[in-house]
């Protein structure tokens, strides 16, 4: 007999945190240090079977013949999704600015300009540089971080022109916010757009520094000059937040600690995986789709890098919407009817392993509570930030 599974969906939403204060030379010695290092255990075997439930939270696959237009934007993000691959798979160079370059072009229909964007991130080196000398902290290994995290927070710099980088609280909805070449033009971003490109700058210069991920959310790691590790927040107020607000404001259970689902450094390869969940995130919402050929590529090859992560959730809904497909044209719609059909039996036993997966790996649906209060927080900080330039 089939049995039932749940189709687990995450809001695709980011939001900002409060912190305590964190600085990249020296530490407030009152503060609470980190230095438990996370232990990534491997997945227990056994696994909790899921419910179905509110499957498709997208239109239907629809197919009105692409316009020149549409597959002028198709192209892109085809195109963006092989060079991405051609890194993962060593035939270029992993280059993880020209990855996240490719999936903005993409979402912005080819109207972003490499030159523009790359002469854009490297012309601030200088004014790295510069700042280093000048504040004689040239000594310290993580000079570049300060150097880069103080160009992107510190109002008092001249070479920002006195304009920190910050969360865009009056368009935070809009996926535009998450571009780093909006993040380059505006000074204003999001949790995708600000640890990314505080990222790609740590990159140019040498420093050392790792994305991690969170429910909704991307944050950085890094060590400071005794070895210890700090998560830098660059969301709210660009300030130290503790491991343990992570796991209490986001709800992160230890299951998904321990198997790396969330909190664990990213490596080169899993960056890019990154980048092609955000791809396909992007094409998804542009075509109004859940599932395609492309798609299932691209799930693929992100989950061959990157297995342990939220890209399962979207293998789910694309394996349970071709089975629902396939259902439809028999005149089902029950999946308890499905024994006299091995080859749908055979479909629906991939949906729920994938569903058992993302139980396996600690993979918790943020409570409609916990996500209404992180939103109304949001709210009334864009209420805020409106009446403040008002």
């Amino acid at each position: 007999m089939v049995k039932k599974t749940v189709l687990i969906l995450t809001a695709t939403t980011l939001t900002a945190f409060g912190s305590t204060f964190f600085y990249l030379k020296s530490f407030d010695k009152t503060v609470k240090n980190e230095t438990q290092e996370i232990v990534y255990a491997s997945l227990d075997t056994g696994a909790t079977n899921l419910l179905l439930e509110n499957v498709d939270s997208m239109p239907e696959n629809i197919n009105f013949g692409a316009t020149k237009n549409e597959q002028t934007q198709t192209d892109l993000f085809k195109n963006a999704f092989i060079e991405i691959k051609d890194m993962l798979e060593g035939k270029e160079k992993i280059n993880f600015k020209r990855a996240v370059f490719l999936v903005d072009n993409a979402y912005m229909g080819g109207t972003i300009d490499w030159n523009w964007y790359e002469q854009e991130i490297k012309n601030k080196i200088p004014i790295f540089e510069q700042m280093i000398k000048s504040s004689g902290y040239g000594r310290y290994k993580t000079s570049n971080n300060w150097a880069i995290h103080t160009y992107m927070t510190d109002t008092t710099v001249t070479k920002n022109g006195y304009q920190r980088y910050h969360y865009d609280y009056a368009n935070y909805a809009n996926d535009t916010t998450g571009l780093v070449s909006h993040l380059l033009q505006t000074n204003l971003g999001n949790c995708r757009s600000l640890p990314y490109l505080y990222k790609i700058w740590c990159d140019e210069v040498g420093a050392i520094a790792f994305l991690a991920t969170a429910p909704m959310h991307v944050y950085i790691r890094q060590q400071d000059e005794n070895g210890i590790w700090w998560n830098l927040e660059l969301t709210s107020f660009y300030r130290y937040m503790p491991s343990e607000d992570y796991i209490t404001q986001l709800q992160i259970t230890e299951t998904a600690r321990k198997s790396g689902l969330y909190m664990k450094l990213l490596t080169e390869e899993e960056n890019l995986a990154l980048c092609l969940d955000d791809l396909l995130r992007y094409y998804i919402e542009r075509k109004n789709i859940i599932c395609d050929e492309f798609v299932e590529e691209v799930l693929l090859t992100a989950i061959k890098y990157k297995p342990i992560s939220e890209v399962q959730l979207k293998k789910f809904s694309c394996l349970k919407k071709k089975l629902d497909l396939d259902m439809e044209k028999k005149g089902l719609n029950d999946y308890s009817k499905l024994n006299p059909y091995p080859e749908l039996v055979e479909q629906f036993k991939n949906m729920d392993k994938t569903g058992r997966y993302i139980d396996r790996i600690g993979y918790k649906k943020i409570s409609e509570e916990l996500y209404q209060s992180l939103t109304n927080q949001t709210k009334k900080k864009a209420e805020s930030h409106s009446k403040n330039n008002n």
